[in-house]
């Protein structure tokens, strides 16, 4: 799924965390084809980064 650029530029300028998809747009983008990454390692491990802001942030509330 793709996020859409309005949902990109929304994210960048938001204080809130973005949805997973939103996060694994900017990701896959900069990790993965600019960086060479490998998506499948990229995915697991910004998967488990997110996870543990979204985390966070719930327990803070």
């Amino acid at each position: 799924m793709l996020a859409s650029k309005s949902a990109l530029s929304a994210a960048a300028r938001s204080r809130q965390l973005p949805s997973w998809d939103t996060t694994w747009e900017f990701v896959r983008v900069l990790a993965v084809d600019i960086l060479g990454e490998c998506q499948d390692a990229a995915r697991t491990e910004w998967l488990a980064r997110w996870e543990r802001a979204r985390a966070g942030r719930c327990s803070s509330s």
